[in-house]
């Protein structure tokens, strides 16, 4: 029903079978677009990619852009299960200037919002 919440891992399908319509019924890809939906739910934390064609993989970390490799190389330096809430908006933060190599980025001009979870 419309007052249930949807799991992440469900919505990122959801999304990813609509990005997949469009890229089946007529061979483009329209959205051309990766997208990450991150949250906790009732099955815990969730990060899903959802891919410009639809295709949707769980993650630990991922990062998108020109520099993803080099972000994605300091996010499995950095991860760890024990970090607090800061020290990922941090590593985050860092993992995003790496990914957007040509872009000026700095902490004033990333927006990182941390919402509660409510059961």
């Amino acid at each position: 029903t419309y007052i249930d919440s949807i799991d992440v891992r469900s919505l990122a399908i959801k999304i990813g079978d609509y990005v997949q319509l469009f890229t089946q019924q007529g061979g483009l890809r329209p959205f051309g677009v990766g997208m990450l939906f991150g949250g906790l739910d009732q099955t815990g934390p969730s990060l899903q990619f959802v891919d410009p064609g639809g295709g949707v993989v769980s993650c630990k970390a991922k990062a998108m852009g020109e520099g993803d490799s080099e972000a994605i190389a300091f996010l499995k330096e950095k991860y760890t299960e024990e970090l607090t809430t800061d020290e990922m908006v941090e590593i985050a933060k860092e993992a995003i200037k790496k990914a957007s190599r040509d872009t000026e980025l700095s902490d004033e001009n990333i927006a990182i919002e941390i919402m509660p979870y409510k059961a």
